[in-house]
């Protein structure tokens, strides 16, 4: 992570990077091991995920991580500033409870209040097991891995009905936006990620963030990622329509080579042209669709999961998107093969192989798939 930061007034800081006591529980839960006097029995480095450690690779419990500080001088209104965590953490200073936090990847600012000068003790318990009903923003089955550990922060999504989900969000996208104010690079502002844009809660969420970068005046272009294709109520608002869809591969129905063009084609145009028909003026981009190809699997029928199969898809999708006067871009979802599970996805099928998302344009050492000169081809046409 780059775990825990003191924010102090008059905005000193303290970092507790570096060596912590540390103590695996696996299999076992943060409220059955949270403990502020446990027995260490190892040390762990701050910021880091423990699960990518030899002795801990993969496992899925609770860590108690320990340390001390020295505070210079007494504080009145001293901050924890947490970069990132996971799955879920509470903390303690001095044998003060500060609470417990439920929200993964995200930067917290914890209130401490008075901090008198001398030394103090802080205790950190971070259990990255899945829990459906204490954890709802992490799931097995996401493509990409959730670490457990003290790391730097990330985009979440979850109900848009919780007020601390809700003013989490609110201040994630505002320190979005002006982390990244005077950045040459951005020219787009974009929150959440498919979230269920077909309810009233998810559109008052949604305007609530467009007004939240609005007020920053970045002069950039605000979106969201959205999947719900004609169904989606919550565009009215955005400065242009982002559109994540896998027609014939999510699910994995492909069918012949002339069905899977049909299905690209009829699919994108109908969403494309229900969003041209609501909003006349407002641009439309398609910002995921792609498939996953292992690399070095070769097949002149192009199975599936093939680098031919990959390049078939993507080529149709490019001769949809280039043919269509009304879709401004395209980002290929995704550039490099990354770590997903390697058995465990709860409720629905373990799906990945080799526990890895393949949808990469390279391999996850880099190495380039076929498709990459499939995308280089298309976009040298513009």
């Amino acid at each position: 992570m780059n775990f825990m930061n003191f924010i102090l007034t008059f905005l000193a800081a303290i970092s507790l990077g570096g060596i912590w006591d540390f103590r695996f529980e696996e299999n076992k839960s943060l409220e059955q091991v949270y403990d502020l006097d446990f027995t260490a029995n190892d040390k762990m480095c701050v910021p880091g995920c423990w699960d990518m450690m030899p002795d801990y690779y993969l496992k899925r419990g609770t860590a108690l991580y320990r340390r001390t500080f020295t505070v210079e001088k007494d504080f009145k209104d001293a901050v924890l500033e947490i970069e990132g965590m996971g799955l879920r953490g509470r903390f303690s200073i001095d044998g003060r409870e500060l609470g417990e936090y439920p929200y993964p990847y995200a930067k917290l600012e914890i209130p401490v209040g008075k901090l008198g000068k001398g030394e103090h003790e802080i205790v950190a318990a971070l259990d990255n097991r899945f829990d459906k009903e204490k954890m709802k923003l992490a799931r097995a089955f996401y493509d990409f891995y959730l670490f457990g550990g003290a790391f730097c922060p990330a985009p979440q999504s979850a109900s848009h009905r919780s007020g601390p989900f809700r003013e989490q969000q609110i201040k994630q996208t505002r320190d979005m936006v002006r982390n990244s104010f005077n950045h040459p690079s951005v020219i787009i502002f974009s929150f959440l990620n498919e979230p269920g844009s077909t309810t009233k809660e998810c559109k008052s969420l949604i305007d609530e963030l467009i007004a939240t970068v609005k007020a920053e005046n970045s002069g950039r272009l605000v979106t969201f990622a959205c999947n719900m294709g004609v169904n989606d109520i919550c565009n009215e608002n955005t400065d242009l329509i982002a559109i994540n869809n896998y027609p014939g591969v999510i699910p994995c129905y492909p069918g012949e080579p002339a069905t899977l063009r049909k299905k690209v084609n009829e699919s994108f145009d109908e969403i494309v042209a229900s969003f041209r028909t609501r909003y006349p003026d407002k641009p439309i981009m398609i910002s995921e669709t792609g498939y996953g190809a292992v690399y070095g699997w070769h097949d002149q029928a192009a199975s599936v999961s093939t680098e031919e199969f990959q390049v078939e898809y993507l080529t149709y999708a490019f001769e949809n998107f280039w043919n269509n006067p009304d879709i401004i871009g395209f980002a290929v979802w995704q550039m490099n093969d990354n770590r997903t599970y390697s058995r465990n996805s709860e409720d629905q099928p373990a799906k990945q192989f080799m526990a890895m998302s393949h949808a990469g344009l390279y391999n996850f050492l880099r190495q380039p798939k076929k498709s990459v000169e499939t995308v280089r081809h298309y976009f040298s046409l513009k």
